[in-house]
């Protein structure tokens, strides 16, 4: 990344991220990663199999916790967690969780909103 500006703000950016084929600097990367945990829609996840097989408790619950969970990681890793590759979502009678599925990973959503 040589001489390139923010594709968000257009500030020089001496050091940044490629997401998505844009440039972005930190801040505005935050912003943006901030602004969906605050405000995380149905539109956001619409795509994950299984979103809306969940009853209403269990969406509030992966909902909630999703949004804890992202914002418990730093701005590099939380990228990787972001709605876009969230794969599969289902409820698990036995754990009595979550199960979220990402590209590379997945994680039980327990009902005190914790992960493991």
């Amino acid at each position: 990344m040589n001489n390139e500006n923010c594709s968000v703000c257009g500030k020089y950016l001496i050091a940044g991220s490629i997401i998505d084929e844009k440039t972005i600097c930190h801040e505005c990367l935050t912003k943006e990663q901030q602004g969906l945990m605050n405000n995380l829609s149905k539109s956001e996840v619409s795509h994950v199999k299984g979103y809306f097989s969940l009853t209403e408790a269990q969406s509030k619950l992966f909902s909630t916790t999703y949004k804890k969970h992202l914002s418990a990681m730093g701005t590099k890793m939380r990228q990787r967690f972001m709605p876009e590759y969230l794969k599969e979502v289902k409820y698990d009678d036995r754990e009595n969780t979550v199960n979220v599925y990402f590209e590379n990973d997945w994680w039980h959503y327990t009902k005190d909103h914790t992960w493991y």
